[in-house]
């Protein structure tokens, strides 16, 4: 008997699925298939049956699958026991894991430990924490804004900074978000219930400025939808910085706040050691990604302290608003980043300085933004 036959038997017993079977073994639904004919000819029975609620073993196929599992139990153990020289490492992940840092990762990994044989395949979040559940896989890196799980372990390794981007000709880009919000198609991988949580971490909702969400499972296809103006995409920074830079692409700057997704390491849920390939992979991981070892804790802590810091600027600026009648020029060194004026986010840091101009009423400050090439750093001035 072929132990590829008996597992995706034994497998597709479990999951009363073809197609489940062959995305957790890697294996086409054809190449299933044929595991499973070959085996019903070897014993000249019938195994399964196709239902309108999936596959159903046969009497006779609920009789051999005890002997299935008991044969790869065996043939594992027999592994183990006698292949000590030959390592292997089962690899998958999601999506946008694998275009940003599995290829990198991989490369380094094989030329530092050649030795060692790799598989790797992409899976989504379910399929990869099913593959870790039923040990079909080793390691599997995800990237979602929050996750936790009880199926796998799961490790923090490093944040992936988000940006919303848009054409020049898109109607948001022209217009402003809100005032283009009937044109304003969200492109991303992400499901919408995702997307919200994640504007709501900037106190944003998505019914204000979008009007419909597009799921589409290819960062390239989002980042070509986005450039030729038929949505706004929302994209890893990485991916989209040679784009911003020559201005096929544009930052929407009502959502010009930090947004990120979060990289994680899952491995399955077990009491023994973890095997030296996985521990040397996870290693290298951080040793690429996040050499201080950052925690998830530390970087909420980080990021509340840089809100803090711009909160601080604003209260500072509002004292000197309210005590002073006379005139002030507060230079602000060129930066990315939003800086909060009594409530008002204005982004600095563009190609030609801004100069704001206001009048002190009532304890509020009314400001008026208008361009200026004579001032080189960007100007808050107070009459």
């Amino acid at each position: 008997m072929n132990i590829k036959h008996l597992k995706s038997f034994v497998i597709v017993a479990k999951n009363g699925s073809i197609s489940k079977a062959a995305a957790l073994t890697n294996y086409s639904l054809s190449a299933v298939h044929d595991h499973l004919k070959a085996l019903e000819n070897e014993l000249n029975v019938k195994l399964y049956e196709r239902t309108t609620y999936g596959i159903l073993l046969t009497e006779k196929g609920r009789q051999f699958l005890p002997y299935a599992e008991s044969i790869l139990n065996t043939y594992d153990e027999a592994m183990e026991e006698f292949d000590v020289t030959k390592q292997s490492l089962r690899l998958s992940a999601s999506e946008t894991g694998d275009f940003l840092i599995m290829k990198s990762l991989i490369n380094r990994y094989i030329k530092k430990y050649p030795n060692v044989d790799v598989e790797y395949t992409k899976s989504t979040t379910d399929i990869s924490i099913e593959k870790l559940t039923l040990e079909r896989c080793d390691l599997s890196v995800i990237c979602e804004p929050s996750f936790t799980t009880s199926k796998a372990k799961c490790s923090y390794l490093c944040d992936l900074p988000l940006v919303f981007v848009a054409s020049p000709k898109h109607p948001s880009v022209i217009h402003g978000l809100k005032a283009a919000r009937p044109f304003n198609t969200l492109l991303s991988t992400m499901a919408l219930p995702v997307i919200d949580d994640l504007l709501k971490t900037a106190g944003l909702c998505y019914s204000d400025f979008f009007s419909a969400t597009r799921n589409i499972g290819d960062l390239y296809t989002i980042k070509d939808l986005a450039c030729s103006g038929q949505g706004i995409a929302i994209l890893p920074e990485t991916l989209v910085g040679e784009d911003l830079d020559s201005g096929k692409l544009k930052k929407i700057p009502e959502l010009n706040h930090y947004f990120a997704s979060k990289i994680f390491i899952l491995t399955p849920l077990s009491h023994t050691a973890i095997s030296a390939p996985v521990r040397n992979f996870i290693d290298l991981a951080y040793e690429f990604l996040n050499p201080k070892k950052i925690t998830q804790k530390r970087k909420k802590q980080e990021m509340t302290f840089c809100h803090s810091c711009f909160f601080l600027y604003d209260a500072m600026v509002s004292i000197c608003f309210r005590s002073l009648r006379r005139r002030i020029i507060i230079r602000i060194p060129k930066t990315n980043d939003s800086i909060a004026a009594n409530g008002i986010l204005s982004t600095t840091g563009s190609m030609k300085p801004t100069v704001f101009t206001g009048n002190q009423k009532k304890g509020k400050v009314f400001l008026n933004k208008k361009s200026s090439n004579s001032l080189h750093p960007t100007e808050l001035i107070v009459s």
